[in-house]
């Protein structure tokens, strides 16, 4: 057997190895999350932001949700009763019940947010965000007090200018971490905050008559 021929066995070989190993290659991250089982929804008549909530607390996929502020004093409310559906399905479904939102994935994270314009605030580009060990209270308040935060804050003149976390919420025992992120969105912070402190979600919404308060509500 020449030498030509010992090469071309030994190419085949090698493909036939890659090519079984491809077959059983893992799933992405994003992937496996939305494949994760709910075993049993049942809500009624609760706006959106609370069904994701819900769905966040179910399934341990962590959700940042962009809420769309009531109009009227009028809140939408929708229904999901499943059984045994994945996180996609889920949000599939809540999307079409609910179709001013859409949902993606951002890494481990779930986002959603509406299909029109979304707030300025939440796409504030911060420059360096950096904090060390740190509960997510203090995050937050760290967050609120960045310089493009707070400028956005005067020039949009929000009345209430508090980025907390669920109202109720003692610091004490609450996880420490450190987090250092450049040229991020308010966005991508916050979603940073929630995976760093083992929160579950986060909920941004505007309120008010004229819609120039807001909250970040975490948990």
């Amino acid at each position: 057997m020449n030498d030509d021929m010992i090469f071309k066995i030994c190419l085949l070989a090698a493909l036939g190895v890659y090519g079984m190993t491809s077959l059983v290659r893992p799933q992405p991250k994003d992937t496996i999350k939305l494949d994760r089982t709910i075993p049993d929804l049942q809500i009624t008549g609760a706006p959106t932001s609370l069904v994701l909530q819900r769905v966040a607390g179910s399934s341990s996929v962590p959700i940042g949700i962009e809420a769309l502020p009531e109009i009227d004093g009028q809140t939408r409310t929708i229904d999901v009763r499943l059984k045994g559906a994945t996180v996609r399905a889920v949000l599939d479904l809540v999307v079409k019940k609910d179709p001013r939102y859409v949902w993606q994935t951002a890494g481990p994270v779930i986002n959603v947010f509406p299909k029109g314009p979304k707030d300025p605030l939440l796409g504030t580009i911060v420059s360096h965000f950096e904090v060390k060990n740190v509960n997510r209270e203090e995050a937050i308040r760290a967050l609120e007090n960045s310089i493009e935060v707070q400028k956005i804050l005067a020039e949009t003149s929000l009345s209430d200018r508090t980025l907390k976390s669920l109202p109720g919420d003692s610091e004490y025992g609450l996880p420490k971490f450190s987090l250092d992120l450049k040229d991020s969105s308010v966005r991508s912070i916050l979603n940073s905050i929630m995976l760093k402190s083992s929160s579950k979600s986060w909920v941004f919404f505007r309120y008010g008559a004229r819609k120039d308060s807001f909250s970040v509500l975490m948990h």
